[in-house]
């Protein structure tokens, strides 16, 4: 409990990191992420598979799910405890994938590839 009212804390400053990642290997998609308080090291990461059709699958689809899980989490983390503001480094090795996710500027056409998740992940983030 101490590490999580830690990590709290932490996200009410606006000190903590989230980092994702995700890979694609022989039909197989997963992704992990993690929240971390910069300083006190109260934490919280999961991990999970990625489903789809082999032939949609991609790294670029499975950091896209790990962007998403760390955003659901947050939101979770934002109702449970009532926060009322929070602040939240995120990062990920995929830098199109969190670009494209997050720069709210960049149109989204339903041509491109794992449009839905992208449309799940800005109206994830439109909620905060």
């Amino acid at each position: 409990m101490l590490h999580t009212l830690q990590l709290l804390e932490s996200l009410r400053k606006g000190s903590a990191i989230a980092v994702c990642d995700g890979s694609y290997k022989e039909g197989k998609g997963a992704s992990a992420w993690a929240i971390v308080d910069d300083s006190k090291g109260g934490s919280i990461s999961g991990c999970n598979r990625v489903n789809g059709n082999v032939g949609c699958q991609s790294s670029y689809q499975s950091e896209l799910v790990g962007l998403l899980s760390v955003i659901m989490i947050l939101n979770e983390l934002w109702v449970f405890y009532g926060l009322t503001q929070a602040e939240v480094t995120v990062a990920c090795d995929g830098e199109s994938a969190l670009n494209m996710a997050l720069d709210m500027e960049q149109q989204i056409r339903t041509q491109m590839m794992d449009h839905d998740l992208l449309f799940v992940i800005r109206a994830a983030v439109t909620r905060f």
